[in-house]
């Protein structure tokens, strides 16, 4: 054994507890409504604080982590626990997203009741949409999603999530999106809920594999 530390295996500790702390770090925001610290997040991981910090940086740098000012998660996977572009009721409680497509797979994962409130680009109204057991119920509104995959992308907050927003019509979110440049796909409420409830449903579940 090198009497230095091997900085892959360094690199693939790192890697393995940033897989699960944006899980562990979800759930806490969710159960407590309150900014989540390294410690916390290194109790529930059962891994020491540095390695769980250094994770955090990883995270935030590649756009994946809000942050507050001590360095606490306050946002991650789209869920926020302070205002940001869409506002959601959550079994009672309030929270927000970042862009659309989360408040989709968050009350999809959760089999959730609550509500979404967001501005449509096409109109600059507000519009409220329930969700039951996870479902959207029915309205007369379309999700854009943006072609590019956000993850991994430092600039993903910032550039992609604004883009993913509810449109009155397909022929509106269309228009849109030629109009900013951008391509993507328009889902309706039943698609944008499967989709997104498949993807973010790992994250409502503690790893099998986590002590």
């Amino acid at each position: 054994m090198p009497p230095w530390p091997d900085r892959a295996d360094d690199r693939y500790h790192t890697d393995m507890i940033s897989d699960e702390l944006r899980g562990a770090a979800f759930r806490l925001l969710l159960h407590t409504g309150q900014p989540a610290s390294t410690a916390q997040l290194a109790d529930d991981l059962h891994q020491p604080e540095d390695a769980v910090r250094n994770a955090i940086e990883d995270l935030h740098d590649q756009g994946q982590l809000r942050l507050d000012a001590d360095g606490r998660i306050t946002g991650v996977a789209g869920l926020s626990i302070q205002p940001d572009r869409h506002e959601i009721t959550l079994d009672r409680r309030s929270f927000w997203t970042w862009c659309a497509y989360d408040f989709f797979s968050i009350f999809a994962a959760l089999a959730a009741n609550g509500q979404a409130r967001t501005i449509t680009p096409d109109t600059g109204q507000l519009v409220h949409l329930d969700f039951r057991r996870g479902q959207p119920q029915p309205a007369p509104l379309v999700l854009f999603l943006p072609d590019d995959d956000p993850a991994g992308r430092a600039d993903a907050y910032d550039q992609w999530c604004p883009h993913s927003n509810l449109f009155h019509t397909a022929e509106a979110a269309a228009a849109w999106a030629t109009d900013h440049g951008l391509t993507g796909q328009v889902l309706t409420l039943t698609q944008a809920a499967e989709r997104g409830g498949h993807a973010w449903r790992t994250l409502t579940q503690p790893s099998a594999e986590q002590p």
